[in-house]
Formats: C-alpha cells, sequence, structure tokens
C-alpha cells in the first residue's frame, strides 16, 4: 500500500502478479480510489467450487461478488492448471477473441513490464555464495530501474 501512495484517488488499477492479489488488497486499494487486476494463487480467498470445478481445457468460468464489488476468472490452461484472475475493474466477462475475456487482455496487455523486468534479473550469474548473488541481484534490479 505504501508504493502506491501517490496514487491514490487518481482512478488508477494496479496489475499485480500472484504474490500481491487478494481481495483484501482489492478492497484495499478500492477505498483509497484505485483497481487491481492480478493473478491469484490457490489460497483459501477462492470458493471451493471454483477450485475444485474440472473444465475442459482452454475453458473458463467467471464469479462475480457482488458484496465486494469483484470478480473472479478461472481458465483451464490445461489438464492440471488452472489461471485464476482476479479484478475490481472488470465486471462483465464478455469474450473479446478467440475465448479470450476483457479481464485476460487487459491483464495480458499490462503485465509486460513485470515479465520483462523478471527476465532481465533472471539472467544473473549463478554462484553458490549467497553473499554474493544478493549483490548482483541488487546490482540488477538498479541498472534496469535507470535504465527506465
Amino acid at each position: 500500500m505504501n508504493l502506491v501512495d501517490p496514487f491514490h484517488r487518481k482512478g488508477h488499477t494496479v496489475t499485480t502478479d500472484y504474490f500481491f492479489t487478494s481481495p483484501p488488497h482489492a478492497l484495499a486499494l478500492e477505498s483509497e480510489g484505485m483497481y487491481l487486476c492480478g493473478t491469484i494463487g490457490q489460497n483459501s480467498y477462492i470458493p471451493q467450487q471454483i477450485s475444485e470445478m474440472v473444465l475442459p481445457i482452454k475453458d473458463s468460468v467467471a464469479v462475480f461478488s457482488y458484496e465486494h464489488n469483484l470478480s473472479l476468472q478461472c481458465q483451464q490452461v490445461d489438464r492440471t492448471k488452472k489461471v485464476m484472475l482476479l479484478s475490481s475493474l472488470h465486471h462483465d466477462p464478455p469474450e473479446i477473441e478467440k475465448k479470450k475475456t476483457d479481464i485476460q487482455m487487459f491483464y495480458n496487455s499490462t503485465k509486460g513490464c513485470l515479465d520483462t523486468f523478471d527476465q532481465m534479473c533472471a539472467t544473473s550469474l549463478k554462484t553458490r555464495r549467497w553473499p554474493l548473488c544478493l549483490f548482483y541481484g541488487i546490482l540488477n534490479i538498479v541498472v534496469i530501474l535507470s535504465q527506465v
């Protein structure tokens, strides 16, 4: 929440990875005038019916919480993997192109910077000495952010 302090009450949308996405975070951002869209891991916030549901591959189901004004979309990627997206911005999941909803299209269009950053940081020197790994990791982040 401290990272988005300067953007409160401006109507911005925060795109997050599964580590930061949860209904409490979405509600906290919404109370500050912001929206959240991101992947959510299979945790206690996911209704049991959704997590146990067996869907055909590439098929998806969406659930809307009227109480919290949140949308949850679950898509079966392959036999064993599901991708779940949580959004406080999108409330009706119409299909836009080839079984992709507007939640997926928005998330894919805004997550590019995060993926590029992760990819650039992953190409670091491999060593078994943890202080050296930490130093090179911090150096990678500083160099990438200075380029941005």
